[in-house]
């Protein structure tokens, strides 16, 4: 394993002291830290770094490890290792996305209201070159939706955006105009295999040498107007695609909505269940999959044994797709989604519940949208406060939301301080917040865990109805 070159699941015995040698200088007190947990007895501990491979090439890996007795009594930390390094790119990237986005805000052309064909250029251009993406157009329906007009294409091939009248037909391409007709984005991430494209690959296909796109719908005044359409030129692409949820609200009515997220082993049938308990107390309530980037439902299959080296290399791998970015993104798509929803009373404040590394989503999600967002509650969150810049308890400043933070005594145990930080941060924000450590273990809210303890959770439960009857108004 030291080679660096693959990282194949297996076991692996040695102290963690040996990789010191191979990590990045600016990330070994971060790996020095860890070791030190480890020798105070931490039950859990964890650390991201990089590392340099033989051919000068930067990986990030993640090391997480639990404390174990053995049969003879000997403790010993065991654990996975895990190649996270397209996940740390990926978080890389949307920071760069979100600060090319503040520049296109920055444009004159654009917020100054300039004429439409100007800002539309500004927009088409600035986003093929946020998006790495060879073609941008913008294209709009006729009043029937029967064809499709491109009134601007830009091209990274080419000097300058260019006005282009070109036409698709409905006649000419069903199956795509049937697809974009139901007013939801297309993710293509294969153009030349993908069904959608099939009439495209006659003509517009090889003539323009798109090989992945992204197609989003445009409204204007609640009705379908055209299409914007990313086109890759260089190979498959692949796309964050549609989010997976499970949605469930009052049969009658306007409620108050609530997002809950779930914990590490993914959206299942106990979540479903509280997410109709909670319904049940008058609120519209979606759950949706965190992993919905790489996986569909259910993330890990029912055979799979989790505490199997497969189970936990699934576990890690899964997990390191979830960065404080895409909680970010998927926590303001799913406000703007309730927003819009039949269900939910939009003169009321959400609400939003997370369950272990649910409880930074609640946080990342009330500082997105501090204008929507009433109330958090945190069921035994973990690494809610760490010394990283992307730590959740930062978000805090940003929200406009009163907390409910049920602490497990194991949690505590390995980060006494965080219960300080997180009262100290909501009281320098002047946001009220209950912050408690709860005499059961990491788990002891999610029914079937190891952990479950009935009667303190239902304790935390009731804290968090007294929570959202006051808050979400």
């Amino acid at each position: 394993v030291l080679s660096f070159q693959t990282l194949k699941p297996g076991r692996y015995y040695g102290p963690v002291s040996e990789f010191t040698q191979y990590v990045l200088v600016d990330d070994r007190p971060a790996v020095e830290r860890m070791l030190a947990e480890c020798n105070s007895g931490a039950r859990d501990v964890y650390v991201e770094f990089r590392i340099k491979t033989k051919t000068e090439a930067i990986i990030w890996l993640s090391c997480k490890g639990q404390l174990a007795t053995l049969e003879d009594g000997r403790v010993r930390y065991v654990g996975a290792i895990a190649d996270i390094t397209a996940a740390s790119e990926r978080e890389l990237k949307l920071l760069a996305y979100h600060e090319s986005l503040f520049s296109l805000a920055r444009n004159p052309l654009v917020v100054d209201r300039a004429d439409f064909s100007k800002a539309s250029i500004q927009i088409v251009c600035h986003s093929a070159e946020t998006l790495n993406v060879a073609r941008v157009g913008l294209w709009k329906f006729s009043d029937s939706l029967a064809t499709l007009t491109c009134l601007y294409q830009h091209d990274a091939r080419k000097k300058d955006a260019e006005q282009a009248q070109q036409v698709l037909r409905a006649d000419d391409f069903p199956t795509y105009f049937a697809a974009v007709s139901q007013r939801r984005s297309l993710a293509v991430d294969n153009a030349l295999r993908d069904p959608v494209l099939q009439e495209f690959r006659k003509t517009y296909l090889p003539q323009t040498g798109v090989r992945a796109l992204l197609d989003v719908p445009v409204f204007h005044h609640g009705q379908l107007w055209g299409v914007v359409c990313f086109e890759d030129c260089v190979g498959p692409r692949l796309w964050d695609g549609d989010a997976q949820a499970y949605l469930v609200h009052p049969a009658s009515g306007k409620a108050p909505a609530v997002i809950m997220w779930v914990d590490i082993l993914g959206l299942r049938p106990v979540y479903r269940q509280l997410a109709k308990r909670l319904a049940e107390e008058g609120y519209a309530v979606v759950a949706p999959n965190p992993y919905y980037r790489v996986t569909k439902l259910p993330a890990f299959p029912a055979d799979l044994d989790m505490a199997s080296p497969a189970g936990m290399e699934r576990r890690a791998k899964l997990r390191a797709t979830v960065v404080p970015e895409t909680q970010t993104v998927d926590g303001t798509a799913f406000t703007a989604f309730l927003e819009q929803h039949a269900a939910v009373d939009a003169g009321k404040k959400m609400g939003t519940v997370g369950y272990c590394m649910g409880g930074a989503y609640t946080m990342f999600t009330a500082a997105a949208r501090p204008d929507r967002i009433g109330a958090v509650a945190s069921f035994h969150g973990t690494r809610l406060v760490t010394d990283q810049p992307s730590s959740p308890h930062l978000a805090i400043p940003k929200m406009k939301a009163a907390g409910l933070f049920c602490i497990a005594q194991d949690d505590d145990k390995a980060t006494p301080n965080a219960k300080d930080v997180l009262r100290a941060s909501f009281a320098q924000a002047k946001l009220s917040a209950e912050v408690e450590v709860y005499s059961a273990m990491h788990g002891w809210c999610t029914p079937g865990s190891d952990a479950y303890n009935a009667a303190e959770a239902e304790r935390a439960w009731a804290r968090m109805m007294a929570l959202f009857k006051t808050a979400l108004v």
